[in-house]
């Protein structure tokens, strides 16, 4: 409504269109005041207030029509005045302008931003909030996408056949592309806006647009309609009031995309993108899919193509060419960031989810394509346990296992390899809410007396220096409260160091002292990192039988790693030349 009546005022302004009309052939202006007469019943008819909006009052007032006359009289009024206008050099343009103005979102919701950091924190990064920059970024992506957009449907009804679509029709598609969201391409619908969500204007299909609107025209023209497409596409028709996003979608999902065909069909093939100059490329074979695919837009697809490559697998279409978008992987360096589908919300497809085209094509990447599928695994059991803890539903022994990572490291987005930090922040969340002792002690059937604690916050890795238990000084930057805990766990496991069934959680650093003291026996179970101080000999230890993180062998005299064959570990990081 509001493009329409700056598009009015425009007229107004800067046009002297009366002297224009008097030009124009009689009986071609006769052929179109039979069109627009067609177009004001119509646009009345789906909505019975349309005549007082605001710009087709302002027309009635300048041709001085009566406040008692017709709705279909203002309404055509009005009409007249906009076919004229838009047959004037320049119309284009300012059709351009005016759908930035309207369509062009200025930034996002307050739902919306916290949705992002919902979806950021469930991947295992660590987001309390995004800067003022940042949103202005992200905003303009899809500023930027929309742009692509708009400038496909403005070519197409103002540029390449003027003609083709009266004014009126051009209205009301342009007055319903604003409250339309994604595409569903398994549901053949375009969903609602919300202020959770963020979706780019509806992509142009040709085909598609041109069926849904040649069966308005009939529908506008009082045509009887029996039978179009099939007999859904037909009630929607016969609807009192038309829903265009219902109708184009419709259309969509069984034209070009006609579901037989797109959904069921996974024969075809993978395409690489892989530098600057595949972009054009990439953004053409994209383009018109409604895949939702932020790679549609050019800038985006200019910086993902900068920092890694695209590999998109494209199914048959109709014509039997592999043209149709199902699913992209998209890298950065060496990792592997998403993997997306044309589902709601970039899920893949269930058709696609049932094949082994993904996990196929993720063994091609050998470590990367497993750690990929490690990391959305972990997510998604993560988030289900913090589920079950805010619900204070019971976690189940494997549940356990998991968060204490016994068998494998916990593995985000956030995080390439073990080594590498931040840790998930949901994990030591979940841990500081739990008896770990008595966790520990379920797990390993242990009486909660053999389980020793390490310190929270104490992480000793490469960086750090080792800590001496004996010594009354740390290199770490500790406070005096967390060294006197230190102290206090390291003595208590110390006075259990004959123990057979022994469980330390934590990082357990040997030095001299510590090893003599413990008659060189470690604990049967270290739920943590195991770290060897320099002068020490592997074969003097009896080693554990479990190390649930890495063992840090680097600064020792002498490894054998044969004397490591009963121990089950994560990883392990050995002298230099070793």
């Amino acid at each position: 409504m509001r493009l329409l009546k700056l598009c009015l005022l425009y007229s107004v302004l800067s046009l002297s269109l009366s002297s224009f009309a008097t030009d124009q052939n009689t009986s071609e202006t006769k052929l179109c005041r039979n069109v627009i007469e067609v177009g004001a019943a119509f646009l009345h008819s789906q909505d019975s207030q349309f005549h007082t909006s605001k710009f087709v009052e302002l027309e009635a007032l300048t041709q001085e029509i009566s406040n008692s006359a017709l709705p279909a009289v203002k309404i055509k009024a009005w009409l007249e005045k906009l076919d004229l206008l838009a047959q004037r050099p320049g119309f284009a343009d300012l059709a351009r302008r005016l759908a930035h103005k309207q369509f062009l979102i200025k930034g996002f919701s307050e739902g919306y931003i916290k949705k992002m950091i919902k979806d950021e924190v469930e991947r295992g990064i660590d987001v309390d909030g995004y800067s003022a920059q940042e949103i202005k970024d992200r905003a303009e992506s899809v500023r930027n996408i929309d742009k692509q957009i708009i400038e496909q449907w403005i070519q197409y009804f103002f540029i390449e056949d003027v003609k083709k679509y009266p004014m009126w029709l051009k209205h009301w598609v342009f007055s319903k592309l604003g409250k339309m969201g994604r595409f569903d391409v398994e549901r053949s619908v375009f969903t609602k806006k919300s202020n959770l969500s963020v979706s780019t204007l509806p992509e142009l299909n040709q085909e598609a647009l041109e069926f849904t609107l040649n069966s308005v025209l009939k529908v506008a023209n009082g045509e009887t309609i029996t039978h179009v497409l099939d007999q859904k596409f037909t009630q929607l028709l016969n609807n009192e009031q038309l829903n265009f996003s219902k109708l184009y979608a419709y259309a969509i999902g069984h034209l070009k995309h006609d579901k037989q065909v797109l959904l069921q069909n996974t024969t075809g093939q993978w395409v690489r993108y892989t530098t600057r100059s595949d972009r054009d490329k990439l953004v053409q074979n994209l383009q018109g899919w409604n895949t939702n695919w932020c790679s549609v837009g050019l800038k985006t697809a200019d910086y993902q193509l900068c920092h890694g490559d695209l590999f998109i697998y494209f199914t048959e279409g109709t014509d039997g060419l592999k043209r149709v978008p199902r699913i992209a992987i998209r890298t950065e360096r060496s990792s592997i960031e998403e993997v997306v589908g044309i589902a709601i919300d970039q899920r893949v497809d269930h058709v696609m989810a049932q094949t082994s085209i993904i996990d196929d094509k993720l063994k091609e990447f050998g470590e990367a394509g497993a750690l990929y599928k490690k990391k959305v695994s972990d997510m998604k059991r993560l988030t289900y346990i913090v589920k079950k803890t805010q619900n204070q539903e019971t976690l189940s022994t494997d549940d356990l296992l998991f968060l204490y990572e016994i068998n494998a490291p916990i593995i985000s987005f956030a995080r390439v390899d073990y080594f590498e930090e931040p840790r998930d922040v949901r994990i030591n969340e979940i841990l500081r809410s739990r008896n770990t002792k008595e966790d520990l002690a379920k797990l390993f059937g242990l009486s909660t007396s053999h389980i020793i604690l390490g310190v929270e916050g104490v992480r000793t890795n490469a960086i750090e220096t080792v800590f001496y238990t004996t010594h009354n000084y740390m290199d770490l930057e500790l406070s005096r409260e967390k060294f006197i805990e230190m102290k206090q766990r390291e003595e208590a496991l110390l006075k259990l160091g004959a123990s057979d069934d022994l469980v330390y959680q934590g990082n357990l650093v040997i030095t001299d002292h510590m090893a003599r003291a413990l008659n060189y026996k470690l604990p049967k179970v270290i739920v943590g990192d195991l770290i060897f101080e320099a002068r020490l000999t592997i074969a003097d230890f009896q080693m554990p039988e479990l190390v649930t993180g890495m063992i840090d062998l680097r600064a020792v005299s002498y490894v054998n790693q044969d004397q490591l064959s009963n121990t089950t570990y994560n990883s392990v990081q050995l002298p230099f030349g070793l």
